[in-house]
């Protein structure tokens, strides 16, 4: 008790003194990208995504698909979003923005494996995922990230994605699927697309295939549905533990303690 604990090794900020101020860190190329409903601005820099979602208290947890439930119809509104509604696949005959509560709820009532993770800010949601598991194989698929409109720069996407990652490799997590690899497939050919690539490279996903793939998504400028092409993108559980992420896998969640909300620097 009240004995300072050291660990090994050298502290060089103790053997070379620095000049004036020391440098700030920049923003890593996953931090750099603009934000798809901001046009022309770059999301302000912070040293590690979410950061700033976790110190003003957000969270993510798995939605109330209950009948009364506000959380389905939260979702459908981040669904239906302008910057939004492009990224999704939907039928050649279906229009996305006549999407009901009712019919989320039955997608996740006909696919009671599917999970659907959202992220929660001052009582709100702000963001959302779906976790699937693909028919056949030990796999799982994610879709349906959205995140609010007027909410960027605060790492909501990228926590989503982290956190839909653990719980799909992740052997300790509640009815975590101890999938093998995860498969996504981005959109091409509309606003956003990059920022949403970034976002899953930055976990390591690779390209696994991008020709011959094609979806029905809906266009904003013909206000119909068209013919897409899609990125196919992959994520292997010994890469995503190798990168670092070891001990979020043996919590299963890569979300901060209760007792501190926040993330060290």
């Amino acid at each position: 008790m009240g004995v300072e604990q050291r660990s090994g090794g050298l502290r060089l900020d103790r053997i070379f003194s620095w000049p004036g101020h020391r440098p700030v860190q920049g923003p890593t190329l996953a931090q750099s990208v603009q934000d798809p409903s901001q046009e022309g601005e770059e999301r302000r820099p912070r040293r590690r995504e979410g950061r700033e979602f976790f110190d003003l208290g957000g969270t993510i947890k798995e939605a109330d698909l209950g009948k009364n439930s506000k959380d389905v119809e939260a979702v459908r509104t981040l669904y239906v979003q302008p910057s939004a509604i492009e990224h999704f696949s939907t039928r050649e005959d279906e229009d996305p923005n006549t999407t009901t509560s009712a019919d989320i709820r039955d997608y996740y009532r006909k696919t009671p494996r599917a999970k659907l993770l959202v992220a929660e800010l001052d009582g709100k949601i702000v963001g959302a995922i779906t976790i699937a598991p693909e028919e056949g194989i030990n796999s799982v698929k994610l879709n349906r990230l959205v995140r609010r409109e007027d909410k960027p720069g605060l790492g909501i996407a990228h926590l989503l994605i982290r956190e839909a990652v653990t719980r799909s490799f992740s052997k300790k997590a509640k009815g975590g699927y101890r999938a093998s690899s995860i498969t996504i497939g981005v959109i091409l050919g509309i606003k956003g697309t990059d920022a949403a690539r970034e976002a899953f490279k930055a976990l390591e996903f690779k390209t696994w295939d991008e020709e011959g793939n094609r979806c029905y998504g809906w266009s904003k400028e013909e206000g119909r549905v068209v013919d897409r092409k899609v990125e196919i993108m992959k994520l292997k559980r010994e890469a995503y533990a190798f990168r670092g992420h070891g001990m979020d896998l043996h919590r299963g969640t890569s979300l901060p303690p209760k007792e501190d909300k926040s993330i060290p620097a």
